[in-house]
């Protein structure tokens, strides 16, 4: 087994790689149409990663992390073109807000999450939604009590409006240590990261490897389980990782800032 999962954020005309041009989005869709892809939900990849149930064939995950409202917008209707649905990780304090948490660099445009209404309403029509926590912390950075507040009342307050039980996480950042990652584990069914990566049968459920939309094309698509595509995401990979070592995605918070959101 061999399942990918596709990572975006916004669909619009802004700057990459937060945002997917509307046409790539289409684009992309249609690339996995024409290849036989299924989508299924995070919970039914982990359901077949637990229990070794079989999976439809071609199955391939769509995920939109940070509920940008532009999902409901634009990604919605061609979406449904396709025939495809998609798992939808919302960040629950800023639901119906902008895009502008605290460590948001200042060079990232100004956007609208979606509001409690359009998630019901995405909900209702089969999107499966997951925790992103309530506030976009970079866990590993903060009390270890304020990242399981982040988690666990982000999960309470989006399973509260959309009458949807939440069984999975996205890391901020992909930023996680084996203390977080066992929060995870007390909290939900399984957890994405941002390393690039197809999912396995040996996989481990809290630590999901993903596919950025950002470095995929209609051609690489067509060729994503070849030999060249693996090699492709392994030097995407280490040019991230370098760069990250030098240059976090997020900002650090100040030390008194570290205690917040304690219930």
């Amino acid at each position: 087994m061999r399942v990918p999962i596709i990572t975006y954020h916004a669909i619009g005309d802004m700057p990459s790689p937060l945002w997917t041009p509307i046409e790539t989005f289409d684009a992309h869709l249609s690339a996995f149409a024409k290849c036989g892809y299924r989508t299924i939900t995070l919970t039914k990849l982990l359901t077949h990663l637990n229990l070794q149930e079989p999976l439809p064939e071609n199955s391939i995950v769509i995920t939109f992390d940070d509920g940008y409202e532009s999902v409901y917008q634009h990604a919605r209707s061609l979406l449904k073109h396709y025939g495809f649905t998609a798992t939808i990780f919302l960040i629950s304090d800023y639901c119906g807000r902008t895009n502008q948490w605290s460590g948001q660099p200042s060079s990232v445009p100004v956007e609208t999450l979606l509001s409690w209404e359009q998630a019901r309403e995405l909900a209702a029509e089969g999107y499966e939604f997951g925790a992103h926590t309530r506030s976009h912390l970079s866990l590993p950075t903060v009390l270890l009590e304020v990242a399981e507040s982040e988690m666990h009342i982000s999960q309470q307050q989006i399973q509260n409006h959309i009458g949807q039980k939440v069984n999975v996480f996205a890391y901020p950042y992909g930023a996680t240590n084996a203390a977080i990652t066992k929060l995870a584990q007390q909290h939900f069914d399984g957890a994405v990261i941002t390393d690039l990566g197809f999912v396995h049968s040996e996989t481990n459920p809290y630590m999901l490897n993903r596919i950025d939309a950002y470095y995929l094309s209609p051609l690489w698509i067509s060729h994503m389980h070849g030999s060249l595509f693996q090699q492709y995401l392994y030097l995407r990979q280490m040019l991230r990782s370098f760069r990250r070592n030098f240059h976090p995605d997020w900002l650090l918070l100040p030390s008194h800032s570290r205690n917040i959101h304690l219930e």
